[in-house]
């Protein structure tokens, strides 16, 4: 028997029916209600009428196929993004509440419900991935369709199709990213690759593009490299096109990269970042002008219609530099000359012939170059030359060149062989006398060994030294004079004779019998006779090879006879010279005695000649051959040259009275004097080293008067004449007669007087034939060579400002007094140093900028002067020349000094070390920082001060500014510093870095302060700990393994920090 109801054993639907003993039946006509649950009851019954029941499982009509919600199928991504593989879920797409949903069949296809590119495939899963043994063969850009056909538990089933998925397995096309607001841009410029603001930074960006879906979202991120993010994390931003980072601290010459990534719909992402743009908020570092292209800084020029300019030290650390520009003007920064000119980075400029900007440069007018110098922030600094003026005219030549007559006897001629003394006379009011040159020629063919000789500008007469001129030579001096502006003029003297030899002797021409030669006959017929008040006198053999015989001079001291070329010659005894001597009344003499000596045209005589002649009726004089000694040292008539006749004894002994003549009223005395033949003063220095010269004069007149005079030379220290002549070998007095001066010449190939010693001129006077004194000069020093120049560290000739304990000054504050100084410069200066003469110059060896009047003497070793008005940025010289007492001059040239009246321009201050400037630290015991830009073009940098402190406050007195962490501190040249404290700052404490700068004259400029650092010394605190996603240490099939354990607490910390 059989029942169906919808409880358990129920018959609400169908009673008990007796089917006997079949073993299933079916019920027809039946109305089962959908979704509703049933339950067959089975009773069997036995022959013995006992009963059992069995209840069927329940079983649920559904009569319907699944239901579809509004549940999309679904990818991981928005797109496909392969072209072999998908992975399609369609949770909760499908739902049957009556019988549930047994399994799925799903397919890809190119239209909804197509199965062209893959057939159904049978899943239980809502999520499911195609078979990598059968890939798909999609095409990218195109769309697909997924359908899923979902089966419940009745067999039924129901399908649903995704919205078309577009295949896109391509990330985005890559743009440009360009640093800088966009708003600002103009023209074509897109990008900036340096910017001054240190606060903000901004970017956009063009160009993505997606192709087959669609950019969904923008990421920016920015560093100090690229795709960094030290600066800025990446930061989702949307569909924008630029990006602003503001309130954030830059640091300066620090290189800041934006990235930007674009990602499309299918979550496929390019990444571009820009070229980076570089902080930089200062302007370069200032350089120095100089005019001109030349070592030296050009003070003037000749051309009007050129000008050039270099410079240095210009820089820029952060951005470096971009260009140039220059400008001339009458004031510094002025361009009413040259208007401003553009120019690449190069460090020289120089305009010709420009008729563009007018070139016709003014004359004797001050003009100052500009240079300005651009960093490639745009920022700038500027720095103008000291100026230079034209000068188109040549020095002017007031005296040419002239030999100096203290060298010579006559004019045109000089007596010395080993030097030479030139003068002259030159100016240039505009731009000065910088340079000049001699030179040394001898006449058309003739060669001489001197190059030549570079002079200072300051020099108006010169000695050449240590010459080696040859007699009978004729020589020129050139000059050139340069001044400031390298115009030139040259001059040539006239020429100079030099003959340093006397004439050699002769004799009288008197008639003879010569043994050797009896055709000798001097004599001419009527000569060597005499009247009653004269002579007639022959002479011959008197010669000169050089400068030749000029005149003759006979006793009588006052009579020239001038040398006759047209007489008789006699071959190598030259031509007789004939002459009328007038004399006093011969009658009452038996006996005449004549002097005889010859002068050359440069004025030197011949040793004399002296005769005794008899006189023979009626009218001839013959020559005295046998004689007696008329002096104790055998002075005669009739002895061969240079010799002497034998000792008369009834002349007795000599007697030199020189030690006490001028203790008594005996004996004439005289006074001898050192001189150069154009003045009567005494001299003491010769600068020749071949010549000694001297005369004398009667100073006292006395009772015995001086018969005859006779000279030497020797060493000053000396009572007689020694250190020159060898008395066993050479005649040591030589015959002045009644002359009062004498020449002594050293002759060529013999040793020349020796440099800084002292001579005398020895002068020997007779009182009777047995009786003499000895004479002699205060002495001569010889100083053939310039004041020598002392070369050991530490003899220099320097400034400093008065009162000072410097060395030497390289730099010093305007309008100061200064001590000009050359202690221990010039060699044994006391004794050989006359005067000294100063110069200040723009240039080594100038006097352009002032001339000392005053004419320091010997001994001096330095000079002081106040109220020196001098330019600022122009380095000066001082030039010191030291005279010697011959004349000869050398001069000594300091290193130079330059005027600085401008304080030190300030930089920019940054806290901590490194390139960058920090706004916090974490030791609260070490304070650092670091500086640039401070700047002095004048006297230069000496130092830094720095010091720490808890405010901003700084004081006009720089001492009484506020520096509580750190005082002020002298850190030398060092630009980064850092120093350890002894008490440690409180945390939380914001400190400030002041510094300045002090140049080499003391000159400080403004105190400069960074923007501050706060010191926080105490790591960052965790506050809470969050899971985002499933903890995988929860899963329980994780085991124990030998590994370290990880600590919760330093996890927190490390995902915080």
């Amino acid at each position: 028997m059989q029942v169906l109801g919808t409880t358990p054993g129920g018959n609400d639907v169908y009673s008990f029916e007796n089917v006997g003993v079949v073993q299933h039946k079916a019920l027809h006509g039946l109305s089962l209600q959908n979704g509703y649950v049933y339950y067959a009851t089975l009773k069997a019954v036995d022959f013995a009428k006992r009963e059992t029941e069995k209840i069927s499982a329940p079983i649920t009509i559904d009569v319907t196929p699944p239901d579809r919600t509004d549940n999309p199928i679904t990818l991981i991504n928005r797109h496909i993004t392969s072209t072999t593989e998908i992975s399609p879920c369609w949770k909760e797409v499908f739902i049957d509440v009556q019988s549930g949903l047994d399994y799925y069949l799903w397919s890809v296809g190119s239209q909804p419900g197509y199965t062209d590119m893959m057939t159904y495939i049978k899943t239980t899963d809502e999520c499911e991935i195609t078979d990598k043994n059968n890939p798909l063969s999609l095409l990218d850009g195109h769309s697909y369709y997924i359908n899923v056909r979902a089966f419940n538990k009745a067999g039924l089933s129901s399908v649903a199709t995704s919205w078309a998925f577009e295949l896109d397995t391509t990330p985005p096309t890559p743009g440009h990213v360009y640093d800088g607001d966009k708003d600002k841009m103009t023209g074509s410029v897109k990008d900036i690759d340096y910017q001054t603001e240190t606060k903000v930074l901004h970017a956009h960006w063009e160009g993505f593009h997606e192709s087959h879906s669609t950019i969904k979202d923008y990421y920016v991120s920015i560093g100090t490299c690229p795709q960094c993010e030290d600066i800025l994390g990446q930061q989702a931003i949307g569909i924008a096109y630029e990006f602003t980072l503001e309130n954030t601290h830059l640091g300066t010459g620090l290189r800041y990269y934006t990235t930007v990534t674009a990602c499309n719909t299918a979550e496929m992402c390019t990444t571009v970042t820009s070229d980076g743009v570089i902080i930089d908020n200062s302007p370069p570092t200032t350089g120095t002008v100089q005019d001109g292209t030349g070592y030296y800084d050009t003070e003037y020029q000749s051309l009007k219609n050129y000008i050039s300019a270099k410079w240095y030290g210009f820089d820029d650390a952060q951005s470096g530099l971009e260009k140039y520009e220059w400008r001339v003007g009458t004031k510094p920064g002025y361009s009413d000359i040259v208007p401003t000119i553009e120019l690449h980075l190069t460090e020289t400029a120089a305009l010709l012939d420009s008729s563009s900007y007018n070139l016709s440069l003014p004359i004797n007018t001050r003009m100052y170059i500009t240079v300005r110098a651009y960093n490639k922030a745009g920022l700038w600094s500027e720095s103008s030359s000291s100026g230079f003026s034209v000068d188109d005219t040549p020095p002017v030549l007031s005296k040419v060149t002239t030999f100096s007559n203290d060298f010579g006897i006559t004019d045109l001629t000089q007596i010395y062989r080993t030097t030479m003394k030139v003068e002259w006379e030159v100016e240039d009011a505009e731009s000065f006398i910088k340079r000049q040159y001699l030179s040394i020629k001898s006449h058309i063919g003739g060669e001489f060994m001197l190059s030549s000789q570079p002079v200072n500008g300051i020099a108006r007469s010169y000695v050449f030294t240590g010459l080696d001129l040859h007699d009978g030579v004729t020589y020129y001096v050139t000059l050139i004079s340069c001044n400031s502006a390298d115009i030139c003029i040259s001059d040539t003297s006239q020429g100079m004779f030099v003959d340093s030899t006397p004439p050699s002797r002769g004799m009288f021409a008197v008639s003879t019998d010569h043994a050797s030669d009896p055709d000798t006959s001097r004599n001419e017929h009527g000569w060597m006779t005499f009247g009653s008040n004269a002579v007639y006198l022959a002479w011959l053999g008197f010669s000169d090879i050089h400068s030749q015989i000029d005149h003759y001079m006979v006793t009588d001291l006052k009579t020239k006879y001038v040398h006759v070329d047209s007489n008789t010659d006699h071959g190598d005894e030259g031509k007789v010279q004939l002459f009328k001597i007038d004399t006093v009344v011969l009658t009452q003499y038996e006996e005449v005695y004549i002097t005889l000596w010859a002068v050359n045209k440069v004025g030197l005589r011949s040793q004399m000649i002296h005769s005794a002649f008899k006189k023979t009726p009626p009218s001839y004089l013959d020559l005295v051959r046998r004689c007696d000694a008329i002096s104790c040292e055998g002075h005669c008539v009739c002895s061969p040259q240079d010799r002497k006749c034998p000792f008369n004894p009834s002349l007795g002994n000599c007697t030199d009275v020189s030690d006490g003549v001028f203790s008594g009223t005996q004996y004439t005395l005289l006074l001898v004097k050192d001189t150069n033949g154009y003045t009567t003063d005494d001299q003491a220095v010769t600068a020749s080293d071949s010549v000694l010269r001297a005369s004398w004069i009667i100073s006292q007149q006395f009772p015995s008067k001086p018969l005859w005079y006779e000279w030497s030379v020797g060493y000053e220290d000396e009572a007689t004449p020694i250190g020159i002549y060898d008395s066993v070998k050479q005649k040591v007095w030589h015959d002045a007669g009644q002359l009062m001066d004498t020449i002594f010449t050293v002759g060529p190939d013999k040793e020349l007087l020796e440099n800084t010693i002292k001579y005398s001129v020895f002068v020997r006077i007779w009182y009777s034939s047995d009786t003499y004194a000895v004479f002699k000069t205060d002495g001569i020093v010889v100083m053939t060579q310039m004041p020598g120049l002392a070369t050991v560290r530490g003899t220099a000739v320097i400034e400093k400002v008065l009162n000072t304990n410097v060395k030497d000054a390289d730099y010093m504050r305007i309008g100061r007094p200064i001590t000009f100084m050359w202690k221990d410069k010039f060699l044994k200066a006391a004794a050989t140093i006359k005067e000294y003469k100063l110069y200040i110059s723009s240039f080594p060896g100038g006097y352009d900028i002032m001339t000392i009047p005053t004419d320091l003497d010997g001994t001096a070793e330095g000079f002081n002067m106040s109220r020196v008005n001098l330019s600022p940025g122009i380095k000066y010289y001082s030039n010191v020349i030291a005279y010697n007492y011959a004349g000869v001059h050398t001069t000594s040239t300091s290193d130079g000094f330059i005027v600085d009246h401008v304080d030190p321009s300030a930089g920019i201050v940054y806290d901590g070390l490194g390139g960058q400037d920090v706004e916090y630290k974490n030791s609260s015991d070490i304070v650092e920082a670091h500086w640039h830009g401070f700047i002095d073009t004048e006297s230069g940098i000496q130092s830094y001060r720095w010091c720490v402190g808890l405010t901003t406050f700084v004081h006009k007195n720089y001492d009484q500014s506020e520096c509580d962490i750190l005082p002020w501190t002298n850190v030398g040249l060092h630009v980064s510093v850092s120093r350890n404290l002894s008490t440690d700052i409180p945390h939380g404490t914001k400190v400030y870095n002041k510094v300045y700068a002090v140049d080499n004259v003391g000159r400080m400029s403004s105190i400069v302060i960074s923007d501050g650092a706060i010191v926080d010394k105490t790591p960052p605190v965790s506050e809470k700990f969050i899971h985002i996603d499933d903890n995988i240490v929860d899963n329980p099939s994780f085991e124990d393994t030998s590994g370290d354990l990880v600590s919760w607490e330093m996890l927190v910390l490390q995902i915080f920090v």
